[in-house]
């Protein structure tokens, strides 16, 4: 399915009125670069049967808010990087930059990795996403 500002904001909203994230959905503000717990949250949707998505550009802490991240297509890079490099076996990542209000957001679909690959891990943990967080197995 397509990541578009119609279905971004629904997401968005949804989250919001839930006060967090979801076992399938982060959001994670990126506007100074890669989050330090990026690799985790990878590591943690690769080991779920459907895999996940992780949001960059958005603020949790004030109500999701988009706040845009500075180069998208560093940013993009940087996804595929650190999955190929911090997680083992890395999982398939899409990549996606959509523009809501002058501001652009990188989307990353995590696809799960097969039962025969699992557990993927990141410095030798592994991670599996519960709720609204990525947790050691």
């Amino acid at each position: 399915m397509s990541w578009d500002e119609e279905r971004i904001r629904s997401v968005l909203h949804t989250l919001a009125r839930h006060r967090g994230d979801s076992t399938l959905i982060e959001v994670k503000r990126a506007d100074k670069g890669l989050p330090k717990s990026l690799p985790e949250t990878i590591c943690a949707f690769a080991n779920m049967p459907d895999g996940g998505t992780i949001i960059l550009g958005v603020d949790e802490r004030s109500g999701f808010t988009i706040t845009g991240v500075g180069n998208p297509a560093e940013i993009e890079g940087g996804i595929a990087s650190q999955a190929r490099e911090a997680v083992d076996p890395p999982p398939f990542i899409a990549t996606t930059s959509v523009d809501i209000d002058g501001k652009t957001l990188v989307v990353a679909e995590i696809t799960g990795l097969s039962i025969t690959n699992r557990p993927a891990r990141h410095k030798g943990r592994a991670y599996l996403r519960q709720a609204d967080g990525d947790y050691v197995m």
